[in-house]
C-alpha cells in the first residue's frame, strides 16, 4: 500500500448519509483534497484528479506511484494515442505522459471547460453554456457551435464524428462542425462510448419550470435529491427555514447542516435588495426522515403582506405551494414531508399545492450511425455517470449514493451502495470498477463472486490508503542543455504572423513543415530546444520524454 505520512494539504470532508442497502466490495480507497471528476484507467494504473489540481497515480492494487499538483482544478483525464492529458477548468491542457505535468495548450474562447475528449490529435471541448468546439494542437479553436441545449458535460469523439450530450439530448457532428443527427432525450450529464454506440446518462430536467427556474439559474443555485426554493416579488426580506430530520435548522444564520443540507442562495438582506428575489436550500444526498419548511418575514419594506411561492423537489416529485405572509418576525409553516428509501411511497401534508411526477431517469444506448435509441436502461433515479464493460455486456449506472448494474438487454442485475457518496465518474477494467466519489478514489470488486457476497451483506471492506504528500511534484522548469545530450532531436521556434510555432529543425528525418505540440510559455522566436522523441499524430508531432533548452 501507499506509504504513510501526515497530509500537508487541506482535505475537504464530505458528509455522506449512511448506506440504505448492501455496500459494494472495495479493494481500496484513497482520499484527494476535494471533489473529483476526472479518472482514467490504463492496463496497470489508475489516475484521478480533483478541483484543487491534485493528480494521483496508483497501481490497480492501490500502490501510490505519483502525486502531482497544478495550478487549476482538473475536470477530466483523457487518453489519446497513448498520451495522457489533463483538462482543467481554465482551459489549460497538460500532458502527463512523460511524468511531471507539462502545459501543452491553453484553449481559447472558453470561460469554463466542462469536458474534453481527443482523437488522433483532435481535441473537442464542451463548456457550461452548451457550446461544442474543435480545437487544434495549439489550443486554437477551429470551429465552435452552440447546441440546442445548455450545460453540455458529455463529449465523445471518434474518427467518424463528435457526440455532444447536453440539456436537450445528444447531437452528433462531423469533424467540420456539421450536424449529422440529433436525438432528443432528458438532460444528459456524462457519457461513454463503445465502437458502435454511445451511452448517455440522463438526469433531471431542472427541478422547476418557469420564472423560479430562471431566477435560480441566475443566482447560481445548486440542485440535488431534495431542493426547497422560495420566490417572491418585493424587496421585503423573506427567509427560508428548513428543519432537518435530525432537528437541525438551516437558515441564514446556520447555512450548512451536518446532514449535508445547504442554504446556497440568500437574498434581500441588508447588503442588497432585489425585486426578483429567490432563496434555495438543497441536499445532494438527502437523509431519510421528516422535513419542515417554514418562511419568516424578517423585514417588511413594501405593503402589509407579501405573497410568495415555495417549490419543493423530493426526489422525483415536484410540488409548488402558494401563500401570503403578513406579520414581521413570525414563522409560517408552509409544508411538511418525508424522504423515504428509494422506491418507497413519499408522504406529505399541506394545502394549496400542485404536484407533478417527473419521468424515470435512465441510461440510453444510441447508435453512432443513425442516432436511434437502441436500448433504455431504466434506473428510476438521475444518473450522474455511466460506464460499460467490454462491448457493453454490462452497463454500470451511477445513481445517488449507489451503483446499478444492467445486462445488455437492460435487465437490472443488482444495486449496491458505495458508502462514500455519489459516483461522479467511473471506468471498468477486468473485474474491477474504479470510481471517484466526492473526494475519494475507490477500487470496487464487481466479479460475480464479490457481488454475491456483497448482496448478502458480506462485502470486502478494503484498505484505506494513506497519502504521502512529501512526493507531490509540480510542473517542471525547463532545463538548459549542457552539450552532453545524445540521440536527441532539435526543434526550433518560428514566428508565423503573430504566433510562434515550434517545428523540427530540417535535416533530421522529420517533416519540418509540421508543428510540434509544445508549451507556449517557453516559446520565443528563434529559440531551439532538444527533445528525447517526436511522435507523429497526424498533422502534428507530440513530444515524448524530456525537453531542454539549447540556446
Amino acid at each position: 500500500s501507499a506509504s504513510s505520512s501526515s497530509s500537508s494539504q487541506i482535505v475537504t470532508n464530505f458528509v455522506v448519509p449512511p448506506p440504505l442497502g448492501p455496500v459494494i466490495s472495495k479493494k481500496w480507497e484513497f482520499s484527494l483534497n476535494a471533489r473529483a471528476f476526472g479518472i482514467f484507467v490504463s492496463s496497470d494504473k489508475v489516475y484521478a484528479a480533483d478541483e484543487t489540481g491534485l493528480v494521483c497515480e496508483l497501481s490497480h492494487d492501490g500502490d501510490l506511484k505519483s502525486l502531482f499538483k497544478i495550478e487549476d482544478g482538473v475536470k477530466c483525464l483523457v487518453n489519446d494515442s497513448g498520451f495522457l492529458f489533463l483538462g482543467c477548468n481554465n482551459g489549460s491542457v497538460y500532458d502527463l505522459t512523460s511524468g511531471s505535468p507539462r502545459l501543452v495548450a491553453k484553449l481559447e474562447d472558453f470561460a469554463q471547460i466542462y469536458w474534453i475528449d481527443m482523437c488522433i490529435g483532435r481535441t473537442v471541448v464542451s463548456d457550461g453554456n452548451g457550446n461544442i468546439a474543435l480545437v487544434n494542437s495549439e489550443g486554437e479553436t477551429e470551429w465552435k457551435k452552440k447546441s440546442s441545449g445548455e450545460d453540455g458535460w458529455m463529449v465523445r469523439v471518434d474518427p467518424d464524428g463528435i457526440y455532444h450530450g447536453h440539456s436537450n439530448g445528444v447531437t452528433k457532428y462531423d469533424h467540420k462542425g456539421n450536424v449529422v443527427w440529433h436525438t432528443e432525450t432528458h438532460p444528459v450529464l456524462f457519457g461513454w462510448q463503445e465502437k458502435d454506440y454511445v451511452y448517455a446518462s440522463l438526469v433531471e430536467a431542472g427541478c422547476f419550470d418557469g420564472e423560479i427556474a430562471k431566477r435560480l439559474k441566475r443566482a447560481g443555485a445548486k440542485s440535488g435529491e431534495v431542493v426547497i426554493s422560495l420566490m417572491w416579488n418585493t424587496t421585503d426580506d423573506l427567509d427560508l427555514h428548513v428543519i432537518c430530520p435530525s432537528g437541525e435548522e438551516i437558515y441564514f444564520c446556520h447555512k450548512q447542516s451536518a446532514c449535508g443540507g445547504e442554504l446556497d442562495v440568500d437574498m434581500n438582506t441588508f447588503c442588497s435588495m432585489s425585486k426578483e428575489p429567490v432563496e434555495n436550500i438543497y441536499w445532494t444526498n438527502a437523509p431519510v426522515g421528516h422535513y419542515k419548511v417554514n418562511v419568516v418575514r424578517f423585514s417588511k419594506r413594501e405593503g402589509e403582506e407579501t405573497p410568495f411561492e415555495v417549490h419543493i423537489k423530493n426526489r422525483d416529485q415536484v410540488s409548488k405551494f402558494n401563500s401570503v405572509i403578513k406579520t414581521e418576525r413570525t414563522t409560517l409553516l408552509v409544508h411538511e414531508f418525508d424522504v423515504t428509501l428509494p422506491g418507497a411511497t413519499t408522504t406529505s401534508s399541506s394545502s394549496n399545492s400542485t404536484t407533478k411526477e417527473k419521468p424515470q431517469k435512465s441510461v440510453v444506448k444510441i447508435s453512432k450511425e443513425t442516432g436511434e435509441i437502441k436500448t433504455i436502461f431504466n434506473a428510476g433515479l438521475s444518473v450522474p455517470s455511466v460506464t460499460c464493460s467490454e462491448n457493453g455486456s454490462h452497463v454500470f449506472a451511477g445513481v445517488p449514493q449507489s451503483i446499478k448494474c444492467f445486462n445488455e438487454d437492460a435487465n437490472e442485475l443488482w444495486q449496491l451502495w458505495t458508502g462514500v457518496g455519489n459516483v461522479m465518474s467511473m471506468q471498468y477494467f477486468g473485474s474491477l470498477l474504479f470510481a471517484v466519489c466526492n473526494n475519494k478514489l475507490i477500487c470496487m470488486d464487481v466479479s460475480d463472486e464479490a457481488i454475491d457476497k456483497a448482496k448478502k451483506g458480506n462485502a470486502e471492506i478494503g484498505r484505506i490508503l494513506q497519502r504521502d504528500d512529501s512526493i507531490i511534484q509540480t510542473p517542471e522548469e525547463i532545463e538548459m542543455a549542457d552539450g552532453t545530450e545524445t540521440g536527441v532531436i532539435t526543434v526550433v521556434c518560428v514566428k508565423e504572423g503573430s504566433k510562434i510555432r515550434v517545428r523540427p529543425k530540417s535535416g533530421q528525418g522529420y517533416d519540418s513543415d509540421k508543428n510540434v505540440q509544445f508549451p507556449k510559455n517557453i516559446r520565443s522566436d528563434g529559440a531551439e530546444f532538444l527533445v528525447d522523441k517526436l511522435v507523429s499524430c497526424g498533422a502534428f508531432y507530440r513530444v515524448e520524454g524530456a525537453i531542454k533548452r539549447k540556446n
